[in-house]
């Protein structure tokens, strides 16, 4: 459930927090107050398209903050499957930041995450409904998918098995025809695979060869650099050509400390460390004597060195960017090597296969089938009981159901939902004959069986009286609120009507602050709330007619909910 919403920079609304109720929470306002600014908000909660647009002008960022408590398990099995320690227990903070570089940062109780998995944890926590979803139940897929839901575990459980099994089948094709080539081809794929293995198992490559040899080259390139300055170093700590060495002033020093030591025995600390350090470059002049007397610089080598750099990048052009890059790719190539050698074997193997995957497709697809027809003959019943109920006595709801020329991974079935909404009317494709304020009807008719088995526990319903008024939005509105027993819901509308059903009451208006124009949200007092209703009506708070019939309003709502409840 949503229980805050804290709303800042975000278009109109410089800072805004909303408390939300369980039930049925209600926004309204006039014509361009900002009510779909609450929508759009959420809609960043939910991982919609960010937009800098959507900053306040004059501001560096906007930010929208939600805070949510579920029990859902599915949450909390997606929450383990990011590796996010969340406990559920404690609620869970989604918060969105967009910025003016276009830089928009997603975050679940203050730890930043993708914005896929703040997707995919927002699909279990809200379920907004607006115009654009009203257009997506033409199609005939998306009506299938509410079918599904509306079978239930069972249902979907066979649906997904189908899935399985239809990849399984789509896999096992692509692998056949990738083996069923031309001998021709077959022979050319050995042939190529076995020089790409020879060519890299001859260079006996190895880990960290081209390090080894890149620095090899670099020391020969150098190797004139590399002796003179050995040798200018042997000269300066040893020999001492043209100034005493360091040796050798380092022995005097010694020689000085030892006749000091016995007048004052605190010197004899530094005179041991000067006499290690003495030895120590006993140590270095060996070292560099050595380096000087090696014979390591064999011109012949750097280029065997350079042959074989060419070689090995030869090699990463082909095969890889790198040796561990070339040995994957050969070992690979054996592989696939290894599948062409057993290609006749496999070719059985697979056909086998496939005709094995393609029964038990079929088996399940029409299980699938028989599961869908009895789920449709409930929701039949169901859609014209919810549609009467929303002032549509005499509709007609059918399931037409017809084979698919192709399945596919959600069955054999194709179905389209067929509706009569007058008497003597024949059945029609929904797509072909919904009005606008019938569509409106018929997806809060959906949204309403949904609501028994879906699991998201907020609804959100933008503008649900959209090309319908007077009686039916009293309908309406008993719909929204026997949907909030179940469900929280958040409904933004211009109606009256559907208002006063509301267990809670949001106002959005605009004021003049310092000549600028923001969008305020105030939670409406009984008082506040029948003044709204009143000014929804086209009166306003001194029309006494309006203020009556808004109050009557008011009152048969809050009778007709006592009487749903009984």
């Amino acid at each position: 459930m949503l229980e805050q919403l804290r709303v800042e920079n975000f278009v109109l609304v410089e800072k805004a927090f909303l408390d939300f109720h369980p039930g049925l929470n209600i926004l309204t306002g006039e014509t361009g107050a900002g009510k779909s600014l609450v929508v759009d908000a959420l809609g960043l909660l939910l991982g919609e398209r960010a937009s800098t647009q959507y900053i306040r002008t004059g501001a560096e960022k906007a930010v929208v903050e939600g805070y949510f408590t579920s029990q859902h398990r599915e949450i909390a099995r997606v929450l383990e499957e990011f590796g996010l320690d969340v406990s559920l227990d404690e609620g869970l903070l989604l918060s969105r930041e967009i910025t003016k570089s276009g830089r928009n940062v997603c975050r679940i109780n203050g730890r930043i995450i993708p914005l896929n998995m703040f997707q995919a944890i927002g699909s279990y926590l809200v379920d907004i409904h607006g115009q654009n979803e009203q257009v997506s139940l033409l199609s005939p897929e998306r009506q299938l998918a509410m079918l599904d839901l509306r079978g239930g575990d069972e249902l979907i459980q066979v649906r997904e098995e189908v899935t399985s099994l239809f990849k399984q089948l789509q896999a096992a094709k692509r692998e056949l025809e990738s083996l069923q080539g031309s001998p021709e081809e077959r022979e050319k794929l050995l042939a190529y695979y076995r020089f790409q293995i020879e060519e890299i198992e001859r260079a006996q490559l190895r880990d960290g060869e081209e390090e080894e040899l890149v620095q090899r080259r670099q020391i020969l390139l150098n190797q004139e650099k590399l002796l003179t300055g050995t040798a200018e170093a042997y000269d300066l700590v040893f020999k001492g050509t043209r100034m005493p060495s360091a040796y050798d002033q380092l022995s005097q020093a010694v020689a000085k400390l030892e006749t000091l030591v016995p007048i004052d025995p605190s010197l004899n600390e530094a005179l041991v460390s000067t006499r290690n350090a003495l030895y120590q470059l006993d140590e270095v002049a060996r070292e560099l004597q050595d380096y000087l007397s090696m014979d390591d610089f064999d011109p012949a080598e750097l280029e065997t060195i350079t042959q074989r750099l060419e070689l090995i990048g030869d090699l990463k052009r082909k095969y890889g960017g790198s040796i561990q890059e070339i040995v994957s790719y050969k070992e690979e190539a054996i592989k696939k090597l290894a599948i062409l050698q057993a290609q006749e074997g496999k070719l059985q193997q697979l056909l086998a296969e496939i005709k094995g995957l393609e029964n038990s497709y079929y088996r399940k697809a029409q299980a699938l089938s028989h599961c869908r027809q009895e789920a449709a003959r409930r929701l039949e019943q169901e859609m014209q009981e919810a549609l009467r109920q929303l002032d549509m006595p005499m509709v007609q709801f059918k399931c037409h159901f017809a084979q698919k020329d192709r399945p596919d991974e959600t069955g054999i079935d194709a179905m389209e939902f067929y509706l009569s909404p007058n008497l003597g009317e024949p059945l029609k494709p929904l797509a072909k004959i919904a009005s606008g304020g019938e569509m409106a009807r018929i997806m809060l008719a959906f949204k309403a069986i949904l609501a028994q088995v879906e699991a998201v526990e907020t609804m959100i319903f933008d503008e649900a009286d959209a090309g319908i008024g007077g009686m039916t939005a009293l309908k309406v509105g008993q719909k929204l609120a026997e949907i909030a027993k179940s469900r929280q819901v958040i409904c933004i509308t211009h109606s009256p009507q559907i208002a006063s059903y509301g267990d809670v009451h949001f106002r959005l208006y605009k004021e003049n602050n310092s000549g600028r124009t923001v969008t305020k949200i105030e939670t409406l007092t009984d008082t506040k709330r029948v003044e709204e209703l009143a000014r929804m009506l086209g009166g306003g708070p001194t029309d006494m007619t309006a203020i009556r019939h808004a109050e009557e309003l008011i009152k048969e709502a809050s009778r007709e909910k006592q009487l749903s409840d009984c």
